[in-house]
C-alpha cells in the first residue's frame, strides 16, 4: 500500500459520510443460523407458580419449544465475496471461502425477548464473531454489541403460509468492537479493513438478514450478511443514511403463473418488496443498495421472480421521465446471496445531482393491472399526488428507452427519522434512559424540526414518561428524549389483552413489571411503528420499548421461602431445560456447593455475557442483588439458610461441567455445524 494511497484513504475516511457495511471495503457471507428459542415464557399462562391449571400443555402452539436453551448459533457460514476501494470488482481474495464462526472456545450467545407481551424485540447477547482461514488461523475476531435480531420483521414467505416465525424475514444491524487482527495475508479486503480500523480507531459494522426458517422446528434459518467499517456517529442499529420503503406506494401485483399456489390469503398480500436501505458515496459516486430484507420468497425460501426491477431517479425534464441506473437488479442471479443481496452502481454526475434532493426508486416493468394509468404530464415522484398513497399506479417512461414502461415499487420518503443508539431498555423505579433520534432528508441533517414521542395506552398509565413529549432537532439533525420510570410498578401485571389459558381467561398474571411503548414522529414523517395487514400478514417497525421492573425493596436478611424460592421456582417452571442439571425451586439442589458457585457466577456477570442469568434478562437488578446476597452468606451454616422451611429430599445432580466453557470440536476443523460438549 503506497504512501500516497495510504494518506488519501485516511483523508477520505476522516471526512466520510454514513454508509458502514454498505460502503467499501466490504465482506459478505452466507450460511445458516440455529435459534433455539425458549417458548414457555411466550405465554402469560405459564408464569403463575400457584396455578398449575393455567399452564399450557406441551402440544399448545405457544409452547412449541419448551426445552429451548436460548442459544444462537452460526452454522456452515463462509465468506462469499470481497470488495475493496482500489479493486472494486470482485477480484480473487484469499479470504473468500473462509469460515465465519461465533464464540470460539466460549459459551454460545443467547437470544431474549424484552417481554412476554413484546416478542418483536428479540436481542442477541454475548455474540462474538471470527473469520477462520482454511489452515485454521484466525483472520480476525471481535465482539458484537447487543443486536436486535427481528428489526424490520415482515411476512416474507408467501407460499404455504404456516403462521408464526417460519414465514417471517428480518434484518439486524450492529457494530463489532474489541477487534483483534490475525493473519490477513493475501486478502486486500482484510488488509484495508485492518488499516482503516486501526488508523482511524473505527469499529466494524455488520448486518444479518435472516429468513427461510425451516418447517420442522423453526430453529434453522438462512443467513445473508455483510461486514464493513462503521462510520463515526452512525445509528447503531439502522443501516444506511437513506431508505426506500413500500409506504405510500400502491404496489402492483406482478403476473403469477397459472399453477402458482402462492396466492396469499383470501387474495391479499403483504408488500411484494419491503424496504431497502442505501448509501451514496459522494466521493466515488457509488450507490450501494441493500436488498437483503426486501424481496418475497417462495415455499423453499427462494426469491420469487416478479419480473425485471430497476433502480431509478426521476428527471426534471421530458415530462418527468425516469433515469434508470445501471442494469436491472440481478436478484435472480445464482450469486445473489453470495454478494450479500447488495447492489452497487456508479452514478452519472446528473443522476448524483438529482439524488441530492430527489428520492431513489425501485421500479418494476412487468406488472399489469387495470388500475394503471399513463403519466402523461410532468408530475414529480415525491410531490403532489404521488407523494402520498394513490389509488392508481402510474406507468412512467424511461428517459433513454421509450419501450421501457416502469411502475414504482419502492420509494424513498423525503424524511427519515430513526434512533441512533439502543431504543430497547430495562429500568427500575426512578431510573432514566436517554434515546437519541436523527432526522435527515435525502441523507442531509434536518435542523429546527419538532419531533414528538407518543406513548401507547398502558395500565398503569404514566409508569414510564418522557421528561418532555416534544423536542427540536439541532444542526446535526439530532434530538434527545429522556425517559424515566415514574411509578412504582407492583404485581400482578395487567395484560394488554385477555389471554385464554386452557379455556380459562385471564387479564392479570405474575409477570415482572410492565412494558411501555413510544412511537416517534414529525410533521414530515410517518413512522409506521406497526402495520397489521388483513388475514394475518404483519409488518412491525421499531418503537421505543421500555420494560419497567416491578418495585422491590431489598430485605436486609433475604431468606429462601419469602424471597429466593418464588423467583427461582418461576424460572424453573418457565425454563424446563435447566432441570437437566439443577432444579431451581429445590432448596437442596440449589445449596449444593458447586451449584451455589455456578449460580453466583451466572448472576454476577455483565448483562452482555453469554452466561448471564436469567437468560431472559427480565429480573430486576435489585432482585439479582438480593439473590447474590443470599448466595454469598457463606459464613452461615447451610441448614440455617432456609429458616423454618422444609428441606426436600436431596437428589444427586451430575455436575454440569459445560456451563462455563464450550470448546470447538477439533474434529470439525472450525466448522461449527458439528458440536460436542467437553
Amino acid at each position: 500500500m503506497g504512501l500516497y494511497f495510504t494518506f488519501a484513504l485516511v483523508l477520505l475516511w476522516c471526512h466520510a459520510t454514513w454508509g458502514s457495511y454498505l460502503d467499501l471495503p466490504r465482506l459478505t457471507f452466507t450460511g445458516r443460523i440455529h435459534v433455539d428459542v425458549a417458548t414457555m415464557n411466550n405465554a402469560a399462562c405459564n408464569f403463575d407458580i400457584n396455578r398449575p391449571d393455567l399452564i399450557l400443555p406441551p402440544n399448545d402452539t405457544r409452547n412449541w419449544n419448551i426445552n429451548g436453551t436460548g442459544e444462537f448459533k452460526i452454522l456452515n457460514c463462509s465468506v462469499t465475496s470481497a470488495l475493496t476501494n482500489d479493486l472494486p470488482d470482485n477480484v480473487p481474495d484469499a479470504i473468500i471461502g473462509s469460515k465465519v464462526v461465533n464464540n470460539l472456545n466460549m459459551p454460545y450467545p443467547k437470544i431474549a425477548d424484552l417481554d412476554v407481551e413484546h416478542q418483536l424485540s428479540s436481542e442477541v447477547y454475548g455474540l462474538h464473531l471470527a473469520i477462520v482461514r482454511s489452515n485454521g488461523e484466525i483472520a480476525f475476531q471481535a465482539r458484537a454489541e447487543t443486536m436486535p435480531l427481528v428489526q424490520d420483521i415482515w411476512t416474507r414467505r408467501l407460499c404455504k403460509l404456516s403462521g408464526g416465525s417460519r414465514d417471517m424475514g428480518s434484518k439486524a444491524v450492529t457494530v463489532l468492537t474489541d477487534i483483534k487482527w490475525g493473519n490477513t495475508v493475501g486478502s486486500p479486503v482484510l488488509q484495508e479493513l485492518q488499516f482503516i480500523t486501526t488508523t482511524t480507531h473505527r469499529n466494524l459494522s455488520i448486518t444479518f438478514n435472516v429468513f427461510n426458517f425451516n418447517e420442522v422446528g423453526r430453529f434453522l434459518a438462512t443467513l445473508v450478511g455483510a461486514i464493513g467499517v462503521a462510520y463515526e456517529n452512525e445509528p447503531l442499529h439502522f443501516a444506511g443514511d437513506r431508505l426506500m420503503t413500500f409506504h405510500d406506494v400502491n404496489q402492483i401485483s406482478p403476473p403469477l403463473n397459472t399453477d402458482d399456489t402462492c396466492l396469499g390469503v383470501n387474495g391479499t398480500f403483504p408488500p411484494w418488496i419491503f424496504k431497502a436501505p442505501f448509501h451514496i458515496n459522494n466521493n466515488s459516486l457509488r450507490l450501494s443498495v441493500d436488498f437483503g430484507n426486501s424481496l418475497t420468497t417462495n415455499e423453499h425460501g427462494i426469491v420469487r421472480n416478479i419480473g425485471e426491477l430497476w433502480l431509478g431517479v426521476q428527471s426534471g425534464v421530458n415530462n418527468g421521465c425516469i433515469y434508470t441506473i445501471g442494469d436491472a437488479i440481478p436478484y435472480m442471479d445464482a450469486k445473489w446471496n453470495a454478494i450479500g443481496n447488495i447492489v452497487d452502481r456508479i452514478l452519472s454526475t446528473e443522476q448524483h445531482n438529482l439524488l441530492l434532493s430527489s428520492p431513489l426508486l425501485v421500479l418494476g416493468t412487468t406488472a399489469k393491472d387495470p388500475r394503471v394509468t399513463i403519466l402523461s404530464e410532468h408530475e414529480p415522484i415525491g410531490h403532489g399526488s404521488l407523494g402520498s398513497t394513490y389509488s392508481t399506479s402510474p406507468i412512467l417512461r424511461s428517459c433513454t428507452n421509450n419501450a421501457l414502461q416502469l411502475q414504482v415499487m419502492l420509494k424513498e420518503p423525503s424524511h427519515f427519522l430513526r434512533p441512533t443508539d439502543h431504543y430497547i431498555g430495562r429500568m427500575e423505579y426512578m431510573e432514566e434512559m436517554k434515546v437519541q433520534l436523527k432526522l435527515t432528508s435525502y441523507g442531509k441533517p434536518v435542523k429546527d424540526e419538532e419531533v414528538t414521542v407518543t406513548p401507547e395506552e398502558t395500565i398503569p398509565s404514566g409508569g414510564v414518561v418522557p421528561t418532555s413529549n416534544t423536542a427540536t432537532t439541532n444542526e446535526q439533525g439530532l434530538v434527545s428524549f429522556t425517559f424515566r420510570v415514574a411509578k412504582k410498578i407492583t404485581p400482578p401485571r395487567h395484560l394488554r389483552d385477555r389471554v385464554e389459558c386452557n379455556t380459562i381467561p385471564i387479564i392479570e398474571a405474575p409477570v415482572e413489571g410492565q412494558v411501555y411503548f413510544f412511537s416517534y414522529n414529525t410533521s414530515k414523517t410517518q413512522h409506521h411503528t406497526d402495520m397489521n395487514f388483513e388475514n394475518g400478514f404483519v409488518v412491525s417497525m421499531n418503537r421505543i420499548a421500555i420494560l419497567a421492573f416491578s418495585f422491590f425493596e431489598e430485605p436486609e436478611y433475604p431468606n429462601w421461602i419469602d424471597h429466593v424460592q418464588p423467583i427461582f421456582k418461576q424460572y424453573e417452571q418457565l425454563f424446563p431445560v435447566m432441570n437437566d442439571f439443577i432444579r431451581l425451586g429445590n432448596y437442596t439442589q440449589v445449596t449444593l456447593t458447586h451449584n451455589l458457585h455456578m449460580l453466583e457466577f451466572a448472576m454476577s456477570v455483565d448483562i452482555n455475557h453469554p452466561n448471564y442469568m436469567p437468560v431472559t434478562r427480565d429480573l430486576s437488578p435489585t432482585k439479582r442483588k438480593m439473590i447474590l446476597k443470599w448466595l454469598r452468606q457463606t459464613s452461615t451454616p447451610l441448614s440455617s439458610r432456609c429458616t423454618a422451611c422444609h428441606v426436600e429430599e436431596e437428589v444427586t445432580v451430575p455436575y454440569y461441567q459445560n456451563l462455563y466453557t464450550r470448546r470447538l470440536d477439533r474434529s470439525s476443523k472450525s466448522d461449527r455445524s458439528s458440536e460436542s460438549y467437553r
